[in-house]
């Protein structure tokens, strides 16, 4: 005789699992994991804090030298660029809309 398997339930992508069995032990797991979560020891909460000022230790900071030269740097071409784009507006951009604004008139 042919020996009957054992049917399991089909399960669909969308419905939600019934057995009771399986439900109970994901409740059970959940909660488990919701207590790890909840007990977390003392001694990690400040535990970023700790790994900041290690990690600015072994940071190469410049020299006062090199911060002075590099400002120097920065406000010079600051400087240039402020005068160049004053130039650009003052003697070629607005006479250049006065211009064309004076075309229709």
């Amino acid at each position: 005789m042919k020996e009957v398997a054992e049917e399991k339930p089909k399960r669909s992508l969308f419905k939600k699992d019934t057995d009771s069995k399986e439900t109970a032990e994901k409740s059970a797991a959940k909660a488990v994991s919701k207590d790890k979560k909840d007990a977390k020891p003392k001694k990690k909460r400040f535990q970023f804090f700790r790994d900041v000022k290690a990690e600015m230790k072994r940071v190469t900071w410049p020299t006062r030298q090199d911060v002075a030269r590099w400002s120097v740097v920065v406000v010079c071409a600051l400087i240039f660029f402020g005068v160049y784009v004053a130039v650009l507006d003052n003697l070629i951009a607005t006479p250049l809309l006065v211009f064309v604004s004076g075309l229709g008139a």
